[in-house]
């Protein structure tokens, strides 16, 4: 019924969100998070903490899929916070992310964690809210000056954009497109590690799209620039958000047509094909899309060889 007003009223479909009052917008929000930059004034608020980059979390948070904090237990923080952002609704609450400038009071039956291990622990309904908070603040943070007259910039009070009042120049989060993606070759797929990560861990190969780049492009590209291989039969798995600071992940399977690796140690320090059965002891956990990804290609592996 709302929809077909709206459609009488020759309003787009963005134009009918903006102009829904915030008791039908509440009625119309999903059982999940909901990124949203405005509030539907709910009467409590779930709240994100985040401090140097790290999430102030209750201490069981991995037994649980929802990790913010009730606004109760965040006001103990409040003479700490520098800003908060709304980041959208969780089961039609609103929910914010307060970024400190320290931490003064005993933490108690909280801790503090960092992004990448907050991420590995998060269930699927909290992983967005997580990305979403840590990437607006590292915006917000970074981005309090015009990038072209170097005047202070004003934050928009209808969306996350800053603004320029010398120069109209705008500025909305920055997100950076990657592609990561698993090549299978028969019964095997390539996997590569970085020297910097710990003994063992292997992972997809992944790289940022350049200009004018569509995402298979890149997937060739860069397969050719760090193994020397190409592929064919590239197909889209799916895409996450991956905030260090702003990257989103777009997944794919490929494969490969040799088997032959020419490794660029510029790039990778090693790569190699694992059988789907002898992968290495070290692979990204199944939270992350490059864990999803070799998950979903040994699963590909194992029904065509059983067939």
């Amino acid at each position: 019924q709302n929809l077909l007003i709206a459609e009488r009223a020759g309003w787009d479909f963005i134009e009918f969100f903006i102009r829904m009052s915030p008791v039908t917008m509440l009625n119309l929000l999903p059982d999940e998070f909901h990124s949203n930059p405005s509030y539907v004034g709910s009467k409590k608020k779930w709240i994100f903490l985040v401090c140097q980059g790290a999430f102030i979390l209750n201490r069981d948070y991995y037994l649980h899929d929802w990790f913010a904090l009730d606004d109760m237990t965040a006001q103990s923080f409040k003479a700490s916070r520098d800003f908060k952002l709304c980041i959208g609704q969780y089961n039609g609450v609103d929910c914010e992310v307060w970024n400190l400038k320290n931490v003064e009071i005993q933490l108690n039956n909280l801790m503090l964690v960092e992004l990448r291990e907050v991420l590995i622990s998060c269930s699927a309904l909290s992983f967005a809210a997580v990305c979403r908070s840590s990437q607006l603040v590292s915006w917000h943070k970074t981005n309090k000056f015009c990038g072209r007259c170097g005047k202070k910039n004003t934050i928009s009070s209808t969306e996350h954009c800053f603004l320029c009042s010398h120069c109209n120049l705008t500025n909305y989060p920055k997100i950076s497109p990657c592609i990561i993606v698993v090549v299978i070759n028969e019964d095997k797929c390539l996997l590569a590690r970085q020297p910097s990560w710990p003994k063992g861990m292997y992972s997809a190969l992944a790289g940022f799209i350049e200009a004018g780049e569509s995402a298979e492009e890149a997937i060739r590209r860069e397969i050719i620039e760090e193994v020397g291989i190409l592929v064919s039969d590239v197909h889209y798995f799916g895409s996450q958000s991956w905030p260090f600071p702003g990257q989103l992940m777009l997944g794919y399977i490929a494969y490969a047509k040799s088997n032959k690796l020419t490794i660029n140690k510029e790039e990778i320090s090693d790569a190699n094909w694992f059988k789907y059965d002898q992968l290495p002891s070290g692979i990204p956990p199944s939270t992350i899309m490059s864990g999803k990804l070799i998950r979903y290609a040994v699963s590909k592996m194992v029904r065509t060889n059983e067939s």
